[in-house]
């Protein structure tokens, strides 16, 4: 990988006690599935909401490529107090400030995990009539 900001970022996720990695018991968010359709990333999705906010959020990765990893991580940290159009409008720019750098791939892949946790978020809201 010759992606320096995901190297480092990827890195410094098991240099330290990561928090958003793992398993949220009684979530209200559990959104287990193939991240990408051309390679192998699983990516399960645990969080807790409240009135629709998503207070809590967690991932655990399974033959996850860093790319993904450090997607995920990124989303934690960036949905937490966010209700589900909010992380919708989560962009590059914000990826990128978090990330501490520039990667398109990083940010396809934090894409595509967007995506599966505002899908199930979707799922979740009370039907309007």
């Amino acid at each position: 990988m010759s992606d320096k900001n995901i190297r480092e970022y990827f890195q410094s996720l098991f240099n330290k006690k990561n928090t958003n990695m793992g398993k949220i018991e009684n979530a209200d968010i559990i959104v287990e599935g193939k991240a990408c359709e051309d390679n192998r990333d699983m990516l399960s999705l645990y969080g807790t909401l409240k009135d629709g906010r998503l207070m809590s959020l967690s991932y655990i990765c399974k033959s996850c490529d860093p790319y993904m990893f450090v997607a995920a991580d990124i989303l934690c940290k960036l949905s937490i107090g966010k209700v589900r159009k909010e992380i919708d409008k989560l962009g590059k720019m914000m990826y990128e400030e978090a990330l501490g750098g520039n990667s398109d791939i990083g940010y396809d892949h934090f894409v595509l995990a967007r995506k599966l946790l505002s899908r199930k978020m979707r799922e979740l809201e009370p039907h309007r009539n």
